[in-house]
């Protein structure tokens, strides 16, 4: 029986070969062929190999997790090849770089067995599963965590929902630390600030908020890499880039972004201008909803003095009047706000 570029589209391939070895007559041979995710093709360019490949390979081998799963399902393994004609540490006969050789070398981890009746699991998707722990936890992704998260991709087959439900389940997710772990990409930055102060774009203000977030550094569809723009905070955080948010974060709460109409002295209605902590204390309480760090809060009460922020001018005598606008903006550009 031959079976070629087949078994990588099963989610559970060792069902598959139980019940060929069951219906294989005595003495009779299986040929399988499946794709070597150890191969220099898929080690080397990864990203790109899964970019064009879900959801339709759902299982990954290697020699020897290949070995194990036939093994496992009742057969007894002649022989086993890689085909290709490459060589480990030479390519078209040119000694590769010294990096590149020990990323072949290394591959990737064999697959560990599982309890139970089950006791082989094909190599899961540790790159997708990364992403998703990465995405929605931290820059760096609790390795625990992804490889539960690549259990349940094995295990439902690719389903996205499943994978995610993983997560958000997860004590790691739900860990205090998480909270405010990740940073904002500009895009999302740019509509959370919107959002915060309860500004109203029309279709021309749409597009100065995309102008706005391509200026911070993620325009619209403007990603070079097939993988879009990354998901790490050093990516976004540089002197550049927070005070192109901080100019971002003024224009927006002083109304000058062309077709985005906002009211920021609705957030404070109640609060008497004429005391700056009071209205400090009122935005903070709208913008970031949660207690500052103290950090935070010591940088910003020692601007309300200043008179930028009271409007008063060292002659002046008379009470502040707080420029609810600018104090908008500093919450704006705080580090509680930059993140998720």
């Amino acid at each position: 029986m031959h079976s070629s570029q087949v078994f990588e589209h099963l989610p559970r391939p060792l069902e598959e070969l139980r019940e060929i070895r069951r219906i294989l007559k005595p003495g009779g041979v299986l040929y399988v062929n499946v794709p070597n995710y150890q191969c220099l093709s898929i080690v080397l360019g990864r990203d790109d190999f899964e970019l064009n490949t879900p959801p339709e390979h759902v299982s990954y081998f290697t020699p020897r997790t290949l070995t194990t799963l036939l093994s496992n399902a009742g057969f007894s393994v002649v022989r086993t090849a890689a085909y290709g004609g490459v060589k480990w540490e030479n390519l078209l006969g040119r000694p590769i770089k010294s990096e590149i050789a020990e990323a072949v070398r290394a591959g990737i981890p064999a697959a560990p067995e599982a309890a139970g009746n089950v006791t082989f699991r094909p190599v899961p998707r540790p790159s997708l599963a990364g992403k998703l722990v990465r995405r929605f936890v931290a820059d760096d992704p609790p390795p625990a965590l992804v490889e539960r998260v690549a259990v349940r991709y094995q295990d439902t087959g690719g389903d996205i929902r499943a994978m995610l439900r993983v997560i958000f389940t997860s004590p790691e997710f739900l860990a205090p630390d998480t909270a405010g772990a990740k940073i904002k990409k500009p895009t999302e930055f740019v509509v959370s600030a919107v959002r915060a102060l309860g500004a109203t774009p029309d279709a021309r203000g749409a597009m100065a908020l995309a102008r706005a977030s391509a200026e911070i550094g993620e325009g619209l569809y403007e990603a070079q890499p097939p993988t879009g723009y990354p998901d790490r905070a050093e990516a976004w955080v540089n002197p550049g880039t927070l005070l192109a948010r901080m100019n971002f974060a003024l224009a927006l709460s002083e109304g000058r972004v062309s077709g985005v109409s906002v009211d920021v002295g609705a957030l404070v209605s109640e609060a008497d201008r004429q005391r700056p902590e009071v209205v400090l204390e009122r935005l903070l309480a709208s913008l970031i909803h949660g207690a500052p760090s103290a950090e935070t809060r010591a940088v910003l009460v020692a601007q309300l003095g200043t008179p930028e922020i009271t409007r008063l001018s060292t002659d002046d005598r008379g009470p502040a009047n707080t420029d609810v606008n600018k104090l908008a903006a500093l919450v704006l550009g705080s580090p509680e706000f930059q993140r998720r």
